[in-house]
C-alpha cells in the first residue's frame, strides 16, 4: 500500500512540472519580472532630445570686434653706435617683385632703407646687389607715389657698387617725407650695363613707423 502512494506521488509531481513548462503565461510574468527589475536597477539616461529642445537655451552674448593692428610694411631694426653711443635706425622694405641678378645669382627683391648713422639720415636702393654707377646718367632713379607725377633724382653708388644712395639728409629727407601718406612707391632704377628695372615697393603706414628714425636723427 506503501508503494502505490509513493508511485502516485510521484506521477503526479512529474504531471504539475509538465504542465508548467508548457504554460506561455509563466514565462511571460518571469520575463516580465526580469525586465522591471533590469529597469529598475539601471541608471537612469541623460534628458531626452526632445527634453534638451524645450528648454530654454540660453543666450549668448554678442561677441565684440577684435581690434586688428595696422598692417606694417616696413622692417624697423635699432642699434646702438660703437663709435659714439648714437642711435642708429634702418627701415627696410622689399619690393613686391623680384629681379635677376647680372651674374645669374639666384632671383631676390630689392629693397628700399631709410637710415639713421650717426645722426646722418639716408635713402638706400639696392637692386638685388646688381653692379650700380653713378656715370652716365646710371644714377638717375624715377621715383612715383601711388598715381601722382613721377619724379627723378639723381642717387650716388656706394663704395661696393651694389646700392645707390641719398646719403646726407638734405638731400634724403626731403623724398622721404614725400612718401608719407601713400601706399606704394614704383622705382626705376638702371643697373651698369643693363636695361631700366621697374619695381614697386608697398609704403603704408611710414609716417608711424619712421617715428624713431626722426627722433634719432632729429628732424
Amino acid at each position: 500500500m506503501g508503494s502505490w502512494k509513493f508511485i502516485a506521488a510521484l506521477v503526479a509531481g512529474i504531471f504539475i512540472i509538465g504542465w508548467l513548462a508548457d504554460d506561455p503565461d509563466a514565462g511571460e510574468d518571469g520575463g516580465a519580472s526580469s525586465a522591471s527589475a533590469s529597469a529598475e536597477s539601471a541608471p537612469k539616461s541623460e534628458a531626452t532630445v526632445d527634453e534638451v529642445e524645450e528648454e530654454d537655451p540660453l543666450e549668448e552674448e554678442p561677441k565684440q570686434p577684435v581690434a586688428r593692428a595696422p598692417l606694417r610694411s616696413w622692417q624697423v631694426t635699432e642699434r646702438t653706435s660703437a663709435i659714439d653711443d648714437s642711435r642708429n635706425v634702418w627701415l627696410t622694405v622689399r619690393s613686391r617683385e623680384r629681379i635677376s641678378h647680372w651674374l645669374g645669382k639666384p632671383s631676390r627683391h630689392a629693397t628700399l632703407t631709410l637710415r639713421c648713422m650717426e645722426n646722418t639720415t639716408s635713402l638706400i636702393l639696392n637692386m638685388n646687389d646688381n653692379h650700380m654707377a653713378d656715370i652716365q646718367s646710371y644714377g638717375d632713379v624715377t621715383f612715383r607715389l601711388d598715381s601722382e607725377q613721377a619724379f627723378t633724382r639723381s642717387l650716388r653708388e656706394s663704395t661696393d657698387n651694389q646700392m645707390l644712395g641719398l646719403w646726407s639728409g638734405g638731400l634724403s629727407i626731403p623724398v622721404i617725407k614725400r612718401m608719407f601718406d601713400h601706399d606704394q612707391i614704383t622705382v626705376r632704377a638702371t643697373p651698369y650695363n643693363q636695361g631700366p628695372i621697374t619695381v614697386t615697393f608697398p609704403a603704408h603706414s611710414l609716417r608711424e613707423q619712421i617715428e624713431p628714425l626722426r627722433e634719432a636723427c632729429h628732424w
